[in-house]
Protein backbone atom coordinates (compact mmCIF):
# COMPACT_ATOMS: atom_id res chain seq x y z
CA UNK A 1 0.00 0.00 0.00
CA UNK A 2 2.81 2.45 0.86
CA UNK A 3 4.45 1.78 -2.51
CA UNK A 4 1.16 2.39 -4.32
CA UNK A 5 0.63 5.64 -2.42
CA UNK A 6 4.17 6.77 -3.28
CA UNK A 7 3.60 6.04 -6.97
CA UNK A 8 0.30 7.93 -6.90
CA UNK A 9 1.97 10.91 -5.19
CA UNK A 10 4.72 11.00 -7.80
CA UNK A 11 2.16 10.83 -10.59
CA UNK A 12 0.16 13.68 -9.08
CA UNK A 13 3.32 15.79 -8.70
CA UNK A 14 4.25 15.07 -12.31
CA UNK A 15 0.78 15.99 -13.51
CA UNK A 16 0.87 19.26 -11.60
CA UNK A 17 4.30 20.04 -13.02
CA UNK A 18 2.82 19.80 -16.52
CA UNK A 19 0.93 23.03 -15.85
CA UNK A 20 4.29 24.79 -15.95
CA UNK A 21 6.31 22.53 -18.18
CA UNK A 22 3.74 21.88 -20.92
CA UNK A 23 5.05 22.48 -24.44
CA UNK A 24 8.54 23.23 -23.14
CA UNK A 25 11.48 20.86 -22.72
CA UNK A 26 12.73 20.08 -19.23
CA UNK A 27 16.28 20.97 -20.18
CA UNK A 28 15.41 24.22 -21.92
CA UNK A 29 18.23 26.73 -21.61
CA UNK A 30 17.23 29.86 -19.69
CA UNK A 31 20.54 31.68 -19.12
CA UNK A 32 24.24 31.13 -19.80
CA UNK A 33 27.59 32.77 -19.09
CA UNK A 34 31.11 31.61 -19.92
CA UNK A 35 29.89 28.09 -20.65
CA UNK A 36 27.87 27.87 -17.42
CA UNK A 37 24.17 27.22 -17.97
CA UNK A 38 20.89 27.53 -16.11
CA UNK A 39 18.19 25.25 -17.44
CA UNK A 40 14.45 25.29 -16.78
CA UNK A 41 14.45 23.16 -13.62
CA UNK A 42 17.10 25.24 -11.90
CA UNK A 43 15.48 28.48 -13.04
CA UNK A 44 12.17 27.35 -11.56
CA UNK A 45 13.89 26.43 -8.29
CA UNK A 46 15.32 29.93 -8.12
CA UNK A 47 11.93 31.43 -9.01
CA UNK A 48 10.09 29.49 -6.29
CA UNK A 49 12.57 30.72 -3.69
CA UNK A 50 12.26 34.28 -4.95
CA UNK A 51 8.48 34.25 -4.78
CA UNK A 52 8.67 32.89 -1.23
CA UNK A 53 11.05 35.74 -0.35
CA UNK A 54 8.61 38.29 -1.80
CA UNK A 55 5.76 36.91 0.29
CA UNK A 56 7.89 36.89 3.43
CA UNK A 57 8.87 40.52 2.91
CA UNK A 58 5.23 41.47 2.47
CA UNK A 59 4.18 39.52 5.57
CA UNK A 60 6.87 41.26 7.61
CA UNK A 61 5.87 44.69 6.33
CA UNK A 62 2.15 44.09 6.99
CA UNK A 63 2.74 42.67 10.46
CA UNK A 64 4.53 45.86 11.47
CA UNK A 65 1.96 48.24 10.03
CA UNK A 66 -1.44 46.57 10.35
CA UNK A 67 -3.47 43.82 11.98
CA UNK A 68 -3.56 41.86 8.71
CA UNK A 69 -1.33 39.10 10.02
CA UNK A 70 -2.31 35.90 8.25
CA UNK A 71 -1.02 35.16 4.76
CA UNK A 72 -4.38 33.65 3.77
CA UNK A 73 -5.91 37.13 4.02
CA UNK A 74 -3.31 38.79 1.80
CA UNK A 75 -3.53 39.23 -1.96
CA UNK A 76 0.20 39.31 -2.59
CA UNK A 77 -0.15 40.21 -6.24
CA UNK A 78 -1.55 43.62 -5.26
CA UNK A 79 1.28 44.41 -2.85
CA UNK A 80 4.58 46.15 -3.52
CA UNK A 81 8.04 44.90 -2.66
CA UNK A 82 10.78 47.50 -2.27
CA UNK A 83 8.59 50.01 -4.11
CA UNK A 84 8.14 47.66 -7.08
CA UNK A 85 5.03 45.86 -8.25
CA UNK A 86 4.91 42.30 -6.91
CA UNK A 87 5.61 40.42 -10.14
CA UNK A 88 8.11 43.00 -11.36
CA UNK A 89 10.15 42.57 -8.19
CA UNK A 90 10.06 38.76 -8.51
CA UNK A 91 11.17 38.88 -12.14
CA UNK A 92 14.02 41.29 -11.41
CA UNK A 93 15.13 39.47 -8.27
CA UNK A 94 15.04 36.09 -10.02
CA UNK A 95 17.28 37.50 -12.76
CA UNK A 96 19.63 38.90 -10.10
CA UNK A 97 19.80 35.53 -8.34
CA UNK A 98 20.53 33.83 -11.65
CA UNK A 99 23.42 36.25 -12.23
CA UNK A 100 24.74 35.54 -8.73
CA UNK A 101 24.53 31.80 -9.38
CA UNK A 102 26.47 32.18 -12.62
CA UNK A 103 28.99 34.54 -11.04
CA UNK A 104 29.72 32.14 -8.14
CA UNK A 105 30.09 29.19 -10.51
CA UNK A 106 32.48 31.17 -12.69
CA UNK A 107 34.52 32.49 -9.74
CA UNK A 108 34.78 28.99 -8.33
CA UNK A 109 36.17 27.81 -11.65
CA UNK A 110 38.44 30.84 -12.05
CA UNK A 111 39.97 30.32 -8.61
CA UNK A 112 40.50 26.63 -9.38
CA UNK A 113 38.64 25.55 -6.25
CA UNK A 114 37.09 22.15 -5.68
CA UNK A 115 34.82 20.35 -3.23
CA UNK A 116 36.44 17.49 -1.35
CA UNK A 117 34.75 14.15 -0.77
CA UNK A 118 33.46 15.13 2.68
CA UNK A 119 31.90 18.31 1.33
CA UNK A 120 30.30 16.43 -1.54
CA UNK A 121 28.83 13.88 0.86
CA UNK A 122 27.60 16.65 3.12
CA UNK A 123 25.82 18.55 0.36
CA UNK A 124 24.19 15.34 -0.91
CA UNK A 125 22.93 14.62 2.59
CA UNK A 126 21.67 18.18 2.98
CA UNK A 127 19.90 18.08 -0.37
CA UNK A 128 18.19 14.80 0.50
CA UNK A 129 17.11 15.74 4.01
CA UNK A 130 15.76 19.16 3.04
CA UNK A 131 13.96 17.69 0.03
CA UNK A 132 12.41 14.60 1.63
CA UNK A 133 12.31 15.75 5.26
CA UNK A 134 13.99 14.31 8.33
CA UNK A 135 13.55 13.60 12.03
CA UNK A 136 15.45 16.07 14.20
CA UNK A 137 17.39 15.39 17.40
CA UNK A 138 14.23 15.86 19.46
CA UNK A 139 12.28 13.27 17.48
CA UNK A 140 10.23 15.88 15.63
CA UNK A 141 9.53 15.27 11.95
CA UNK A 142 10.64 18.21 9.80
CA UNK A 143 8.83 18.38 6.50
CA UNK A 144 10.88 18.62 3.32
CA UNK A 145 10.34 21.08 0.50
CA UNK A 146 10.16 18.39 -2.17
CA UNK A 147 6.38 18.36 -2.54
CA UNK A 148 6.14 22.12 -3.00
CA UNK A 149 9.01 22.31 -5.47
CA UNK A 150 7.94 19.21 -7.40
CA UNK A 151 4.52 20.56 -8.19
CA UNK A 152 6.25 23.62 -9.64
CA UNK A 153 8.33 21.56 -12.05
CA UNK A 154 11.50 21.32 -9.95
CA UNK A 155 13.36 18.03 -9.49
CA UNK A 156 15.68 17.22 -6.61
CA UNK A 157 18.76 17.55 -8.83
CA UNK A 158 17.96 21.24 -9.43
CA UNK A 159 17.59 21.73 -5.68
CA UNK A 160 20.92 19.97 -5.17
CA UNK A 161 22.56 22.37 -7.65
CA UNK A 162 21.42 25.33 -5.56
CA UNK A 163 22.90 23.80 -2.42
CA UNK A 164 26.13 23.00 -4.24
CA UNK A 165 26.30 26.63 -5.34
CA UNK A 166 26.05 27.75 -1.70
CA UNK A 167 28.91 25.40 -0.80
CA UNK A 168 30.99 26.90 -3.58
CA UNK A 169 30.19 30.38 -2.31
CA UNK A 170 31.44 29.36 1.14
CA UNK A 171 34.70 28.08 -0.31
CA UNK A 172 35.19 31.33 -2.21
CA UNK A 173 34.58 33.18 1.07
CA UNK A 174 37.19 31.03 2.82
CA UNK A 175 39.67 31.55 0.00
CA UNK A 176 39.53 35.25 0.83
CA UNK A 177 39.24 35.46 4.61
CA UNK A 178 40.62 32.26 6.15
CA UNK A 179 44.09 32.15 7.74
CA UNK A 180 45.65 31.09 4.44
CA UNK A 181 43.37 33.22 2.26
CA UNK A 182 44.23 36.29 0.25
CA UNK A 183 42.78 38.68 2.86
CA UNK A 184 43.01 36.78 6.17
CA UNK A 185 41.10 38.07 9.17
CA UNK A 186 43.44 38.70 12.13
CA UNK A 187 43.01 36.12 14.89
CA UNK A 188 42.65 38.90 17.47
CA UNK A 189 39.60 40.23 15.60
CA UNK A 190 38.05 36.76 15.46
CA UNK A 191 38.56 36.21 19.18
CA UNK A 192 37.04 39.60 19.94
CA UNK A 193 34.02 38.62 17.82
CA UNK A 194 33.62 35.49 19.94
CA UNK A 195 33.72 37.51 23.16
CA UNK A 196 31.38 40.20 21.79
CA UNK A 197 28.73 37.87 20.40
CA UNK A 198 28.67 34.84 22.71
CA UNK A 199 28.49 34.09 26.40
CA UNK A 200 29.40 30.80 28.09
CA UNK A 201 27.46 29.85 31.19
CA UNK A 202 26.66 27.07 33.60
CA UNK A 203 23.16 27.14 35.02
CA UNK A 204 20.67 25.59 37.39
CA UNK A 205 17.00 26.51 37.53
CA UNK A 206 13.85 25.94 39.53
CA UNK A 207 10.26 26.78 38.66
CA UNK A 208 8.31 29.01 41.07
CA UNK A 209 5.17 26.89 40.92
CA UNK A 210 4.12 23.87 42.99
CA UNK A 211 1.44 21.19 42.62
CA UNK A 212 -2.01 22.41 43.64
CA UNK A 213 -4.10 19.82 45.49
CA UNK A 214 -6.71 22.22 46.79
CA UNK A 215 -9.27 21.32 44.12
CA UNK A 216 -11.21 18.16 43.39
CA UNK A 217 -8.51 16.71 41.14
CA UNK A 218 -5.47 15.13 42.78
CA UNK A 219 -3.53 14.18 39.66
CA UNK A 220 -0.76 16.84 39.73
CA UNK A 221 -2.26 18.50 36.65
CA UNK A 222 -2.89 21.78 38.49
CA UNK A 223 -0.18 24.11 39.73
CA UNK A 224 -0.06 27.31 41.72
CA UNK A 225 2.56 29.92 42.56
CA UNK A 226 4.84 29.27 45.50
CA UNK A 227 3.90 31.11 48.67
CA UNK A 228 6.28 33.72 50.04
CA UNK A 229 7.98 31.30 52.42
CA UNK A 230 8.69 28.85 49.60
CA UNK A 231 10.03 31.59 47.36
CA UNK A 232 12.30 32.84 50.16
CA UNK A 233 13.62 29.33 50.75
CA UNK A 234 14.38 28.97 47.03
CA UNK A 235 16.07 32.36 46.88
CA UNK A 236 18.10 31.65 50.02
CA UNK A 237 19.26 28.31 48.61
CA UNK A 238 20.36 29.86 45.31
CA UNK A 239 22.12 32.73 47.11
CA UNK A 240 24.02 30.20 49.19
CA UNK A 241 25.04 28.42 45.98
CA UNK A 242 26.21 31.73 44.52
CA UNK A 243 28.31 32.47 47.60
CA UNK A 244 30.02 29.10 47.30
CA UNK A 245 30.65 29.63 43.59
CA UNK A 246 32.14 33.04 44.25
CA UNK A 247 34.58 31.38 46.65
CA UNK A 248 35.73 29.07 43.88
CA UNK A 249 33.60 25.96 44.28
CA UNK A 250 33.11 23.99 41.07
CA UNK A 251 29.73 24.45 39.40
CA UNK A 252 29.33 20.71 38.85
CA UNK A 253 29.02 20.22 42.62
CA UNK A 254 26.29 22.85 42.78
CA UNK A 255 24.46 21.30 39.85
CA UNK A 256 24.61 17.80 41.36
CA UNK A 257 23.41 19.11 44.71
CA UNK A 258 20.48 20.98 43.19
CA UNK A 259 19.50 18.01 41.04
CA UNK A 260 19.50 15.77 44.13
CA UNK A 261 17.45 18.37 46.02
CA UNK A 262 14.83 18.53 43.28
CA UNK A 263 14.64 14.73 43.03
CA UNK A 264 14.08 14.48 46.75
CA UNK A 265 11.55 17.30 46.59
CA UNK A 266 9.54 15.41 43.99
CA UNK A 267 9.81 12.10 45.81
CA UNK A 268 8.57 13.72 49.03
CA UNK A 269 5.62 15.13 47.11
CA UNK A 270 4.80 11.76 45.54
CA UNK A 271 5.05 9.95 48.86
CA UNK A 272 2.77 12.48 50.52
CA UNK A 273 0.07 12.56 47.85
CA UNK A 274 0.37 9.28 45.97
CA UNK A 275 2.08 6.85 48.29
CA UNK A 276 4.74 6.20 45.67
CA UNK A 277 8.25 7.40 44.96
CA UNK A 278 8.00 7.86 41.22
CA UNK A 279 9.84 10.91 39.99
CA UNK A 280 8.68 13.38 37.36
CA UNK A 281 11.70 13.79 35.04
CA UNK A 282 10.63 17.28 34.04
CA UNK A 283 11.25 18.57 37.54
CA UNK A 284 14.84 17.41 37.95
CA UNK A 285 16.70 18.88 34.99
CA UNK A 286 18.21 22.07 36.46
CA UNK A 287 19.24 23.63 33.15
CA UNK A 288 17.28 21.59 30.63
CA UNK A 289 15.28 24.41 29.09
CA UNK A 290 18.41 26.50 28.52
CA UNK A 291 20.57 23.67 27.23
CA UNK A 292 17.83 22.45 24.89
CA UNK A 293 17.37 25.90 23.42
CA UNK A 294 21.11 26.33 23.01
CA UNK A 295 22.11 22.75 22.27
CA UNK A 296 23.15 23.50 18.72
CA UNK A 297 24.74 26.87 19.49
CA UNK A 298 28.04 25.14 20.18
CA UNK A 299 27.69 22.73 17.29
CA UNK A 300 30.63 22.55 14.96
CA UNK A 301 30.92 25.17 12.24
CA UNK A 302 33.02 22.78 10.17
CA UNK A 303 34.22 24.32 6.95
CA UNK A 304 31.67 23.95 4.14
CA UNK A 305 30.25 20.80 5.66
CA UNK A 306 33.57 19.04 6.11
CA UNK A 307 33.13 16.08 8.44
CA UNK A 308 35.59 15.12 11.15
CA UNK A 309 36.56 11.60 12.11
CA UNK A 310 36.42 12.56 15.79
CA UNK A 311 33.80 14.88 17.20
CA UNK A 312 35.49 17.62 19.26
CA UNK A 313 34.24 18.20 22.78
CA UNK A 314 34.48 21.15 25.16
CA UNK A 315 36.38 20.88 28.43
CA UNK A 316 33.11 21.34 30.35
CA UNK A 317 30.33 19.52 28.53
CA UNK A 318 27.74 20.97 30.91
CA UNK A 319 28.56 24.53 29.85
CA UNK A 320 26.12 26.29 27.52
CA UNK A 321 27.12 28.71 24.76
CA UNK A 322 24.55 31.44 24.08
CA UNK A 323 24.74 33.50 20.90
CA UNK A 324 23.72 37.09 20.31
CA UNK A 325 24.11 37.28 16.53
CA UNK A 326 21.76 36.64 13.63
CA UNK A 327 24.81 35.53 11.65
CA UNK A 328 24.72 32.27 13.59
CA UNK A 329 22.54 29.54 12.09
CA UNK A 330 20.76 29.27 15.45
CA UNK A 331 20.01 32.97 15.64
CA UNK A 332 19.92 35.06 18.80
CA UNK A 333 19.37 33.12 22.00
CA UNK A 334 16.53 34.44 24.18
CA UNK A 335 18.68 33.63 27.20
CA UNK A 336 21.50 35.93 26.13
CA UNK A 337 19.27 38.93 26.82
CA UNK A 338 18.18 37.49 30.19
CA UNK A 339 21.73 36.96 31.39
CA UNK A 340 23.67 39.72 29.62
CA UNK A 341 24.27 41.68 32.84
CA UNK A 342 26.40 38.87 34.26
CA UNK A 343 30.11 39.63 33.92
CA UNK A 344 32.68 36.93 33.09
CA UNK A 345 33.67 35.17 36.30
CA UNK A 346 30.55 36.33 38.13
CA UNK A 347 27.28 34.71 39.20
CA UNK A 348 23.76 35.99 38.66
CA UNK A 349 20.34 35.03 40.00
CA UNK A 350 17.44 35.90 37.69
CA UNK A 351 13.72 35.30 38.10
CA UNK A 352 11.88 35.37 34.79
CA UNK A 353 8.52 34.00 33.64
CA UNK A 354 8.03 31.63 36.56
CA UNK A 355 11.61 30.32 36.68
CA UNK A 356 14.55 31.21 38.92
CA UNK A 357 17.97 30.78 37.31
CA UNK A 358 21.38 30.72 38.90
CA UNK A 359 24.16 31.13 36.37
CA UNK A 360 27.89 31.53 36.40
CA UNK A 361 29.50 33.08 33.35
CA UNK A 362 32.89 31.97 32.10
CA UNK A 363 35.13 33.06 29.24
CA UNK A 364 34.60 31.08 26.00
CA UNK A 365 38.15 31.98 24.98
CA UNK A 366 39.46 29.90 27.88
CA UNK A 367 38.48 26.77 25.94
CA UNK A 368 39.86 26.60 22.35
CA UNK A 369 36.91 24.37 21.44
CA UNK A 370 34.52 27.31 21.07
CA UNK A 371 36.86 29.32 18.86
CA UNK A 372 37.45 26.32 16.64
CA UNK A 373 33.84 25.25 16.18
CA UNK A 374 32.54 28.80 15.70
CA UNK A 375 35.36 29.97 13.43
CA UNK A 376 33.30 30.14 10.23
CA UNK A 377 30.51 32.03 11.98
CA UNK A 378 33.04 34.47 13.45
CA UNK A 379 34.46 35.05 9.99
CA UNK A 380 30.96 35.65 8.67
CA UNK A 381 30.16 38.07 11.50
CA UNK A 382 33.15 40.17 10.49
CA UNK A 383 33.18 39.79 6.72
CA UNK A 384 29.83 38.31 5.69
CA UNK A 385 28.20 41.59 4.70
CA UNK A 386 31.30 42.68 2.79
CA UNK A 387 31.40 39.39 0.90
CA UNK A 388 27.70 39.55 0.10
CA UNK A 389 28.05 43.05 -1.29
CA UNK A 390 31.10 42.15 -3.37
CA UNK A 391 29.27 39.11 -4.75
CA UNK A 392 26.30 41.23 -5.74
CA UNK A 393 28.59 43.81 -7.32
CA UNK A 394 30.45 41.13 -9.24
CA UNK A 395 27.20 39.54 -10.40
CA UNK A 396 25.89 42.89 -11.61
CA UNK A 397 28.94 43.29 -13.85
CA UNK A 398 28.62 40.04 -15.76
CA UNK A 399 26.55 39.87 -18.94
CA UNK A 400 24.78 36.50 -19.16
CA UNK A 401 22.58 35.69 -22.14
CA UNK A 402 18.93 35.16 -21.16
CA UNK A 403 16.35 33.29 -23.22
CA UNK A 404 13.67 35.99 -23.06
CA UNK A 405 10.97 33.75 -24.47
CA UNK A 406 11.57 31.12 -21.79
CA UNK A 407 11.81 33.73 -19.03
CA UNK A 408 8.44 35.11 -20.13
CA UNK A 409 6.95 31.62 -20.20
CA UNK A 410 8.21 30.51 -16.79
CA UNK A 411 6.79 33.56 -15.04
CA UNK A 412 5.98 33.79 -11.33
CA UNK A 413 2.22 33.84 -11.94
CA UNK A 414 2.44 30.10 -12.69
CA UNK A 415 4.23 29.30 -9.43
CA UNK A 416 1.90 27.84 -6.82
CA UNK A 417 3.08 28.19 -3.23
CA UNK A 418 -0.03 26.72 -1.60
CA UNK A 419 0.49 23.53 0.42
Amino acid sequence: MKIIKSIIALCVAAALAVTIMACRTKDELIASYEGIEIHAGLYLAISVGTKMSANSRIDEALSSTSSQATSSAVDYSKQKVEEKDYYTWIKDETAARCRQYLYIENEFKRLNLSLDDNQKASLESQASSTWYGYTDEYGQVQQGIGTLYSKNGVAINSWRMLIENSYKSQLIFESLYSADGTSPIPEADLKKALSDNYMLINAVMHVTTVHDHSGENDDDSETKDMDEAQKKALKDRFEAYAARLNKGEDFSKISEEEEAFQKQEEEDHNNEHHGASSTDPSSVAPSSDISSAASSDAASDTSSGTASSETPKPKDEAAILLGNTDKDMDGISIYYEKFKDCEIGSTLIVEDEGVVYLIKRTDPLADPYYYDVKLNTLMFILKGDEFEESTKAGADKITPVFNDSAVSYYNAKKINLSE
